[in-house]
């Protein structure tokens, strides 16, 4: 079953002459079935899929009990078309755009997480994988007891925790974070199949001298204004922007998405659970999926990442990273957005006792360069220094500090003379260095864009010879 339904999400919707849906039924050996649903965003969103898999399940149980089926009056998804041109045309609409237009007065920095993949990123580029956490139910219960003891949704708190961390790592203070609105405004809505919601840009401030609770309670009064005027569309809003400035990008591309849809709440006689297959595609950079399909009491976190910017082991450190904020603004009362570790108590340590375990025995009577030429006799194919695309081997490198430092003793560099080196960072520099040490001579490094003054100051002050 697993590969045939990896291979059903991979199949291409033709967009035309199409219904955009498919339903598949599984009959298995040991007497277990399924069915999937294969449905394109553009007619469907994650409360559709709810409601469908609880209308099939109830058929279902009704049948097995011999009862006959119920008949719901269906909301037509025409009459929401509808209602959307009527708003479109009314003072709410004049008056939610306002609202959008006022609150992106400035376009703040596009935030990104970094990744350790540096291929040259194509936009177009969807192809994703998807990795998948569980927070366990234990934890997610002390996080419900401390958002209920700071009257405070489960979405508002983890919106608030990835914004603080995706400020930290991005160096910013104002950014914008998306993220999907049901915008199902009535009992209609809310029981009818269909595209229904929107995408809003959640514009980020972080302020670190302010208390997590102070940041937790403005994230959660943003979030109630931006429900205010939810019916304003993403699109609309981006066009308005560009209409100022034809320059203003995607305002995000990064996405949190808070899952309250729950697809196991009918038929007690019919035990069954629900899966979410994803399709191998993701428009943003990362899309944050935090939901529970099954009423578990656990939390699934899901990441749908592009491989053209992360490897797996990316992810897992974002992760590990949002798990340790956590911990630590649910343990402590009182704690400043500044008192925050971003990095892990491992990672810490790494950082402050691992990388600065430096001690090496070694001749102090023998000089670096012998050292080094000794690694180039012994591994002369091996890559030495790689710089941005260009790498060069020990033989390479050996070889050209070697014809600059007979140039240098042709000019007289020889034992306590001092040799200035005006370089960028590159290759060079480092030959440079090389090729000093191997005349005998000592070297001076001098940033290019330093001031005239100061440049002519150092190599007077050293005496330098040559440059």
């Amino acid at each position: 079953l697993e590969k045939e339904r990896e291979k059903i999400v991979r199949t291409t919707f033709k967009l035309e002459n199409s219904k955009l849906f498919k339903f598949y039924i599984f009959r298995f050996a040991d007497g277990k079935g399924a069915f999937m649903l294969n449905i394109h965003h553009l007619i469907s969103d994650a409360w559709t899929l709810a409601l469908i898999c609880n209308e099939i399940i109830k058929t279902y149980s009704a049948l097995k009990q011999n009862k006959e089926t119920e008949t719901k009056a269906i909301y037509s998804y025409i009459d929401y078309i509808k209602s959307e041109k009527e708003y479109q045309n009314s003072e709410k609409f004049n008056k939610d755009k306002q609202y959008w237009l006022e609150r992106f007065k400035t376009i703040p920095e596009v935030a990104t997480i970094p990744g350790s993949v540096k291929e040259n990123i194509d936009t177009l580029n969807q192809r994703a994988k998807r990795k998948q956490y569980e927070i366990s139910e234990n934890e997610v219960k002390k996080i419900k007891q401390y958002c209920k003891e700071n009257k405070i949704s489960l979405y508002n708190f983890f919106m608030a925790i990835y914004a603080i961390y995706i400020g930290e790592i991005s160096n910013l203070d104002e950014f914008v974070i998306g993220t999907p609105i049901l915008n199902r405004t009535n009992f209609k809505e809310k029981n009818a199949a269909g595209m229904f919601i929107n995408m809003a840009p959640f514009k980020i401030n972080i302020d670190e001298k302010k208390e997590f609770k102070t940041f937790l309670k403005e994230i959660a009064k943003d979030s109630i204004d931006m429900l205010k005027h939810q019916k304003y569309s993403y699109q609309c809003l981006l066009e308005e922007l560009r209409k100022r400035d034809n320059n203003v990008p995607n305002l995000y591309n990064i996405l949190l998405s808070y899952q309250i849809t729950n697809a196991h709440q009918s038929a007690d006689d019919v035990e069954y659970e629900t899966e979410w297959t994803f399709n191998g595609c993701c428009a943003d950079n990362i899309d944050i999926q935090i939901y529970d399909l099954n009423d578990t009491g656990s939390l699934n976190i899901s990441y749908d990442y592009k491989t053209s910017i992360y490897h797996s082991r990316d992810i897992e450190g974002i992760h590990e990273r949002i798990l340790n904020i956590i911990k630590q603004v649910v343990s402590k009362g009182e704690i400043k957005l500044s008192e925050i570790d971003i990095v892990t108590p491992e990672e810490k340590e790494k950082l402050l006792v691992g990388f600065n375990k430096t001690d090496l025995e070694y001749d102090e009577n023998k000089p670096f360069i012998k050292y080094f030429e000794e690694q180039a006799e012994k591994t002369p194919d091996e890559i030495a220094i790689v710089f941005e695309d260009k790498k060069m081997t020990y033989r390479e490198l050996n070889e050209r500090a070697n014809s600059l430092a007979y140039k240098l003793r042709e000019n007289k560099v020889t034992n306590n003379t001092v040799v200035g080196i005006l370089l960028e960072r590159s290759f060079e520099m480092l030959i440079s260095m090389l090729a000093v040490l191997k005349s005998g001579g000592s070297y001076i490094p001098i940033a290019p864009d330093y001031p005239k003054d100061r440049i002519e100051y150092m190599l007077e002050d050293s005496e330098a010879t040559i440059i």
